[in-house]
């Protein structure tokens, strides 16, 4: 289900498929199961962890669109006043 190497510069690898690893909890068909059993999966915490990491550089990355999204707006403005200036 692992499969654990080192890349070309040496640093550990972990190639897991999700999908196996998690098609246990996603099968639970019952909805009012209030068992834990079926989330005892192997690898669950970093699972758990990749997803937490991924949810944080998209934010990330949302967050610094806005602000390039104001900056272009301002430039926008910009252009148009030197256009307005220019055209006196």
């Amino acid at each position: 289900m692992t499969k654990q190497t080192l890349d070309s510069k040496g640093y550990e690898t972990v190639t897991m498929q999700v999908g196996k690893i998690t098609a246990k909890v996603s099968g639970v068909k019952n909805g009012l199961n209030t068992s834990t059993y079926h989330l005892k999966v192997a690898h669950i915490q970093t699972i758990f962890q990749i997803y937490d990491d991924l949810s944080r550089l998209v934010s990330a990355y949302g967050e610094l669109v806005a602000q390039d999204l104001q900056e272009f707006r301002q430039v926008g403005v910009n252009i148009q006043q030197t256009d307005k200036e220019v055209s006196k």
